[in-house]
């Protein structure tokens, strides 16, 4: 028996995600239009923060097009870490906090347990049995 949701694609569900897709591609070519020397974001150039923040944008698009399109299957709560853990660097590099205590790599190893911990309890604890079945 087949558990996936069937669903029906139309054209224009098709165009919007080529049109993201596409999109997200370019991002990372968005740092080429900065000319070279034009100012510091932190503690680096201006274009290496747009071609920083471009890619991680555009891995969380994607991944985002990945929960969408993976509705129904069983695997779909473990995206959710990818997609806290590449929403909380790209605010870390947004609001320029790369010299703080939250860019540390433990801190960033905790948060990603602690995550982890939750998504999977949070699965577990929608799947168990219900009262009245």
């Amino acid at each position: 028996m087949n558990n996936k949701l069937e669903m029906t694609k139309s054209p224009t569900t098709t165009f919007k995600v080529i049109f993201i897709i596409v999109l997200a591609t370019l991002l990372i070519y968005i740092h080429d239009f900065i000319p070279k020397g034009s100012g510091k974001i932190g503690r680096s150039s201006l274009r290496v923060y747009s071609y920083t923040v471009g890619a991680e944008l555009r891995f969380l698009i994607i991944l985002f097009l990945l929960w969408w399109k993976s509705k129904g299957e069983i695997w779909r709560f473990v995206l959710g870490l990818p997609i806290i853990m590449t929403t909380y660097q790209l605010i870390i590099r947004v609001f320029t906090q790369q010299g703080t205590e939250w860019n540390n790599a433990d801190t960033k190893f905790y948060v990603t347990l602690i995550i982890a911990g939750l998504l999977i309890a949070f699965y577990f604890y929608k799947k168990r049995p219900k009262e009245n079945e």
